[in-house]
């Protein structure tokens, strides 16, 4: 894989590598809220941001570390850790894996996997909590409905 540099404002597609992070440079389909995760896709203007699909896809799921405003271009971290990733109030197990499932954020349930569904893996989760520590693949997955 390669990687490349650049701070052309327009350039999408671009992928960045920052010490253990790896991010892609996108156009926002709305606001995004740091810490949440969006779909990576395509559209007539390159590569954007979109919500997470409620239905049978397959994303690459990206997480801005910071608020970027609608039609802004901003680096959505497609793989390494994140801290305090916005998900449904629920229990999440460490260990466990993140899938995508009726356009939201799901434990799938049982251990991390090279299952095809899997985004991410929990590192740090808890009873009834709406943020966890992850570590993001950085690969498409399987989402369902």
């Amino acid at each position: 894989m390669k990687f490349f540099f650049s701070n052309n404002e327009t350039l999408t597609g671009v992928r960045r590598l920052y010490r253990d992070k790896i991010y892609v440079r996108v156009k926002a389909h709305a606001n995004l809220t740091a810490n949440t995760p969006y779909a990576v896709t395509h559209d007539t203007t390159g590569v954007v941001s979109a919500a997470l699909p409620n239905a049978n896809a397959r994303v690459l799921v990206g997480v801005p570390e910071s608020a970027i405003s609608s039609g802004s271009y901003g680096w959505l971290q497609i793989q390494g850790p994140v801290t305090d990733l916005v998900v449904p109030s629920g229990n999440y197990t460490a260990g466990h894996a993140l899938k995508v499932q009726g356009g939201a954020v799901a434990s799938t349930g049982g251990n991390a996997s090279t299952a095809d569904n899997e985004f991410a893996v929990i590192v740090t989760g808890g009873t009834g909590v709406t943020e966890v520590d992850v570590i993001l693949k950085g690969r498409e997955c399987s989402c369902s409905v």
